[in-house]
């Protein structure tokens, strides 16, 4: 994990923990409660502290934001605003937007439309 990867997990992390409500985090840690003992529930009391408790358990970290993902989306249904920023996350953590907003190819996204188009001639891509 490069520190740029670790900047901009955390950034993200509190740009989620600044729009999110009291019930979002009641809910989150509800939806937590088989991955984190009752009693650290009980002690959090913002988003940073579950999103700590989660980073300690190896359930969310900047190469996986699955379950992070998961209880985002049960606990603010329909707020776009909050899947925005998850989203803006995951576009740049695979390589898919740069900061300006254009999307980018990886040399990963690369080798998988290759092996996936494999008569394709590459000069079309290329120019």
């Amino acid at each position: 994990m490069a520190d740029k990867d670790s900047l901009t997990f955390r950034i993200m992390l509190t740009k989620l923990s600044l729009v999110l409500g009291s019930r979002e985090l009641e809910t989150m840690k509800y939806i937590c409660l088989n991955r984190i003992p009752r009693a650290i529930l009980e002690e959090i009391q913002t988003p940073i502290q579950l999103w700590i408790a989660l980073e300690e358990r190896d359930v969310i970290s900047p190469d996986d934001v699955s379950f992070l993902n998961t209880i985002i989306t049960d606990a603010c249904a329909g707020r776009q605003d909050v899947i925005q920023i998850l989203n803006e996350y995951k576009d740049q953590s695979y390589g898919l937007k740069n900061k300006e907003g254009n999307y980018v190819i990886t040399m990963s996204v690369w080798m998988w439309w290759v092996y996936l188009n494999p008569l394709q001639p590459y000069s079309k891509v290329l120019y």
